[in-house]
């Protein structure tokens, strides 16, 4: 899916040349009204790693691009005492507008580090589990006073102590359920993570086969009995979690858009695709032998760390070239075809929420063909990229089927700024030549679409 996904981010990007212009000096635009830069323009994202799967994603949503011809206006306002001095010492006070120009230099991206839930962390190292054990000692206990401790207060030399004593005295033979518990909350899905998708199930059906590994071998009878239930109890909770959401905000999203069943059909294939990857760890962790490579290691704490061992298993099965096989008659989707659609929703959820800033509509416009051009363009594109994709044609459909109700929610939403730029007249009557007061003419953008899409 990571290359489908490549292939649809490289696609666009190729697509965006034709919107492309080089970095040069901006005019911007004084009129009399409010002094500021949009606050849409150079945002910075807090984010500074991310994995290979996010940054496409990333991409997918600046797949389409902002109108270049939007201006960044900076305006003044003069009072109505001013005016009126004005007037009565003879100046004119007419609308004019005042150009100048400056160059604009991006700012630095920041560095700030992206804070994740283990269950969407990618690398899990041994120094990684070695800090997380030491971290458990400053966990929250009720009744007794409370400790503070970062990992950037852990001095290298007091980790290293800690890792002889774990050496010595080792993890001790219960299982840490409350790790377990904590470790397996925040797994819901939502636009800001669904790319995460398939990373958070491998994170808990690895888990879960390691533990109930462990189980089976360490206890018998009731005790594995009871420790299994707790297992699962805690595994579908996490599960059912991010069937819940996943179908809530992709699934709902769909359905908002027109499309009817898929909230259940959604959700029901997230649960079959974390069962289905869990009975695949399962298999292969009953042949994969010394799979974390302990057996020579003088850290032979980390055998009883199932956190790591889970780490392990999941990067012995992808470099075995791990197969899992989807055959559950519950999944509608596999997990290709959910993580696609939960990318591609966040795509058009995102230019609905910021439809103002993809397209223009703070001046007046002679025509809204162009509107009409750029979405048949993107449907253009979003056609071609399904046809590459190799999803199921029963997702395919829903996607193609989403196009026009996704039309008509972003022009809405831009009739919405214009409602703005109305209520704004109202007030400011003066600015009525300035600002854009008529309505999307949907006929002069349909007739634009149509006429590129042939139907």
């Amino acid at each position: 899916m990571t290359n489908v996904l490549e292939k649809y981010a490289d696609f666009i990007v190729k697509k965006q040349t034709d919107y492309h212009i080089k970095e040069r000096s901006v005019s911007k635009m004084m009129i009399l009204g409010h002094v500021g830069i949009q606050n849409y323009y150079n945002k910075v994202s807090s984010a500074s790693t991310r994995s290979a799967l996010e940054k496409i994603a990333e991409r997918l949503l600046a797949r389409q691009p902002q109108n270049y011809n939007q201006p960044n206006v900076d305006m003044v306002e003069l009072s109505s005492s001013a005016k009126e001095y004005a007037r009565m010492h003879g100046y004119g006070c007419t609308m004019q507008r005042m150009e100048f120009e400056y160059e604009y230099r991006p700012a630095e991206p920041m560095n700030i580090p992206e804070l994740l839930p283990p269950s969407e962390v990618i690398d899990y190292t041994e120094h990684d589990a070695l800090m997380n054990q030491y971290m458990k000692q400053y966990r929250f206990e009720e009744g007794k006073p409370m400790r503070l401790c970062a990992p950037g207060m852990v001095s290298d030399e007091k980790l290293e102590n800690f890792r002889k004593e774990l050496n010595e005295n080792g993890l001790g033979e219960d299982i840490d359920w409350r790790g377990v518990i904590e470790d397996f909350s925040s797994m819901d899905i939502r636009f800001g993570n669904v790319e995460r998708l398939e990373t958070k199930a491998d994170y808990i059906a690895s888990r879960y086969a390691v533990l109930k590994d462990r189980i089976q071998t360490q206890y018998a009878g009731d005790e594995q009995k009871a420790q299994m239930d707790k297992l699962d109890s805690i595994y579908n909770q996490a599960k059912e979690e991010m069937a819940d959401t996943y179908a809530k905000n992709i699934g709902g999203f769909y359905e908002d858009l027109g499309q009817t069943g898929v909230i259940e059909d959604m959700r029901s294939s997230v649960l079959a695709m974390v069962d289905e990857r869990e009975a695949a760890y399962e298999t292969y962790l009953a042949g994969a032998g010394d799979y974390a490579n302990l057996k020579d290691s003088e850290d032979s704490w980390l055998a009883q760390d199932d956190a790591y061992l889970a780490a392990r298993l999941r990067d012995s099965f992808a470099a075995d070239g791990g197969n899992i096989q989807s055959g559950s008659s519950q999944a509608v989707y596999s997990g290709d075809d959910l993580t696609f659609a939960g990318v591609y929703a966040k795509s058009l959820s995102q230019q609905i929420k910021d439809a103002g800033h993809v397209w223009e509509v703070w001046r007046p416009c002679e025509s809204d063909s162009e509107l009409g051009k750029f979405l048949a363009k993107q449907y253009q594109d979003t056609r071609q990229i399904v046809a590459d994709a190799g999803i199921s044609d029963k997702l395919a459909g829903i996607i193609q089927n989403t196009f026009r109700p996704f039309m008509e929610k972003f022009m809405d939403v831009l009739d919405g700024q214009i409602d703005k730029n109305l209520a704004r007249v109202e007030s400011k009557p003066w600015m009525g030549g300035v600002l854009r007061l008529d309505y999307i003419n949907r006929n002069a953008v349909y007739r634009m679409y149509l006429s590129i899409i042939g139907k």
